[in-house]
């Protein structure tokens, strides 16, 4: 703030609503009314004048917060007052407490150090002054000194006469509760108002790429879809910072749609990446699907701890692994249906040397060369599961379209499933 108007700048963004209830705290800070108050500002002093108006809002709201924790420290004060003998009779309890327990004394000490919760609901009238602060602090005063015969009378005398105290502290500004236009905005939700589309018109909304539903039938590299491989993403790094480096080593069959993220933006501008939660499995022909084959390369590190984890499973020291000590070998790989089907190709024994190479060739996921998987926006999904809905039985039957959601493996079914169109699941190794 020190550097305004010496070439510093201060960009402010603040809708109608709070604007109404700083004028309107500022407008009783003043003595004036609020409509009076904001009628006199001239709008040639509006920026200078909104800037002061925020800096004094908050200055108000910070002695508002002060005055509540005033309020709040003597009720804590008044309410101590009882407290400490009450704390002083427990702390005498005798060996023998079961019949102390049950001592009306002890119950009533017992319920003076609580904090219950109050749900009393006020009836008073709206837009009528709020209870003082004074006559709650005597009621609640009052309440406890009604018990008699807990309370010895130098007790309750020596405790009146340092709450009369705490009553005399009160000033007339902790006494008024009525705290409207606070920075919590009186603790209720403010409903924004709705603006003509027309003023919308200033920002930068991307516009949705359409592609024709029919294009799922032709291959990948004909069909001129608007999808793009993830071995080409990158995000941006800011004006000086360029784009970050494509990673490496990414699957091939996963792409994503220029819906979900532009693959321009990696070079324009920097973008908020969104949640992957709808993707589509496809198939464009399959009569050309195949076996994937992929061969991947173990660290030193790798290969140790792997040899580490099935030392453990080994417990008979034969140098295989079988039964239940095999199925918990792969729980613990995370490889729950993946392992029950290399136990069957494997007659339900392995080495160690079988497992390294199941693990490094992948065979057990049994992917495919012309099966591929889509990340898509929500819009397009919703657009896409309503078309498949719409098509029925007039679907070429060598294309296959999954529509998954990655939130249906929260349910009951575990499955990501939502529909799917053709010969997509049928002719997957694990579907």
């Amino acid at each position: 703030m020190r550097g305004v108007g010496q070439g510093q700048c201060i960009e402010i963004l603040l809708i109608p609503e709070v604007a109404s209830l700083a004028n309107k705290v500022l407008a009783k800070a003043e003595g004036v009314d609020s409509s009076q108050r904001i009628s006199r500002i001239r709008m040639a002093n509006w920026e200078q004048q909104i800037l002061v108006d925020i800096i004094g809002w908050l200055i108000v709201n910070g002695l508002v917060k002060d005055l509540k924790k005033s309020r709040l420290l003597c009720q804590q004060n008044a309410r101590n007052l009882w407290r400490q003998y009450a704390t002083a009779h427990l702390e005498s309890a005798p060996s023998d407490v079961h019949r102390w327990l049950k001592d009306s004394k002890t119950k009533t000490c017992l319920d003076c150090l609580r904090n219950r919760i109050d749900f009393t609901v006020s009836n008073a009238v709206p837009g009528s002054p709020p209870q003082p602060l004074k006559d709650k602090l005597v009621q609640e005063f009052d309440a406890i000194r009604r018990d008699g015969h807990v309370w010895s009378e130098s007790v309750v005398h020596e405790v009146q006469a340092t709450f009369q105290g705490i009553l005399a502290s009160l000033s007339p500004e902790m006494e008024n509760e009525s705290m409207e236009g606070g920075l919590e905005l009186d603790g209720e939700q403010v409903p924004d108002k709705e603006y003509s589309p027309l003023l919308l018109q200033g920002f930068s909304i991307a516009e949705k790429m359409k592609w024709l539903l029919r294009a799922l039938t032709k291959d990948l590299a004909a069909s001129g879809l608007p999808f793009f491989p993830l071995t080409d993403f990158a995000v941006n790094k800011g004006l000086l910072g360029g784009h970050a480096e494509p990673l490496k080593g990414l699957p091939e069959f996963i792409w994503l749609s220029d819906n979900y993220y532009r693959r321009s933006w990696r070079l324009s501008s920097v973008r908020r990446i969104k949640n992957v939660i709808c993707f589509l499995e496809w198939v464009p022909d399959a009569a050309s699907l195949a076996t994937l084959a992929v061969t991947s390369k173990m660290t030193e590190r790798q290969r140790e701890r792997l040899e580490e984890v099935y030392r453990l499973y080994d417990q008979d020291g034969d140098g295989k692994i079988k039964g239940h000590e095999l199925r918990a070998f792969f729980q613990a790989l995370d490889l729950d249906e993946e392992g029950e089907e290399i136990q069957k190709r494997h007659h339900g024994s392995l080495s160690l040397k079988e497992i390294q190479e199941e693990l490094t060739r992948e065979t057990f996921y049994r992917m495919q060369k012309g099966r591929y998987f889509v990340v898509l926006s929500l819009e397009e999904a919703e657009h896409l599961r309503g078309s498949m809905h719409l098509l029925g039985s007039d679907w070429p039957k060598t294309c296959g379209i999954a529509l998954r959601c990655l939130g249906n493996l929260e349910s009951k079914l575990d499955s990501s499933l939502l529909d799917e169109l053709g010969p997509v699941t049928e002719r997957a190794g694990l579907a």
